[in-house]
């Protein structure tokens, strides 16, 4: 388990109080919106927290990679499909992906 391997890890570091014991919440969930077309795409970041917040639901956390293609948020696990569908539908993925089957087709 990932929660063993961090504490034979960090066993040190536990051990002399340098970190305070882990904590496991499983009641999050993580959402990671991915993209190419993300890097410097100035706002897009906020717009995606604000379509979330709009549902009503509480981020709890975010992170991005340096390559600007990853946005990850945790929220709490009951909300989690609610806030897919809200960057969805902020980020027009649906149609975008209609586009590309038209043109292909």
């Amino acid at each position: 388990m990932a929660l063993e391997a961090l504490k034979g890890a960090l066993a040190l570091e536990l051990e002399h109080g340098y970190l305070r014991p882990f904590e496991v919440d499983e009641n999050v969930g993580l959402l990671a919106v991915v993209g190419e077309g993300m890097r410097g795409t100035p706002g897009l970041a906020g717009r995606i927290f604000t379509a979330i917040s709009r549902q009503e639901i509480n981020i709890i956390a975010i992170a991005q990679g340096s390559s600007e293609l990853t946005i990850s948020i945790v929220v709490h696990r009951e909300g989690l499909e609610k806030a897919v569908r809200a960057v969805h539908a902020e980020s027009r993925m649906n149609e975008q992906a209609q586009s590309r089957r038209a043109e292909a087709g």
